[in-house]
């Protein structure tokens, strides 16, 4: 896997990450949790799709193509004991391939408290991210 494609990956992740948070630096009634919430799933999707190329990439894996933020991390998992730290419990989000075969509706959450969950787990998802792929003197 391209070390160009995660760059590109983790730009485009981090662009997404850093639009949720100026929402959340809003005042809480000021704030529009649908869109901390597409973009903090969106940056989380990426994030874990940097870590799961780099992890594949150096098992000499084929990367397997639309899995779920699930799905990457049970494989990360297996790798990585600080991504088996994060606490992913309150991630409620659903990829739109899972919600095209299930016919589910896309699930938003609506609470600034949650949104602002997401983000943080965003933000350590980033920081593994940057941690394996630049090591951790580079992080900005």
């Amino acid at each position: 896997m391209s070390n160009e494609m995660i760059k590109e990956l983790f730009k485009q992740a981090d662009s997404e990450l850093y639009n949720a948070r100026n929402e959340l630096y809003k005042p809480a009634e000021d704030v529009v949790n649908y869109s901390v919430c597409v973009f903090a799933r969106s940056a989380l999707y990426r994030f874990i799709q940097c870590l799961y190329m780099i992890y594949t990439d150096q098992n000499g894996d084929t990367p397997e193509q639309e899995l779920t933020m699930e799905q990457m991390m049970d494989y990360i998992n297996r790798y990585d004991s600080n991504a088996m730290d994060i606490d992913f419990s309150n991630v409620h989000c659903k990829s739109k391939a899972d919600v095209t075969e299930t016919k589910e509706n896309l699930y938003f959450c609506n609470s600034v408290d949650h949104v602002k969950y997401c983000t943080d787990t965003a933000d350590r998802v980033r920081d593994l991210v940057i941690e394996k792929a630049w090591g951790p003197l580079t992080a900005d």
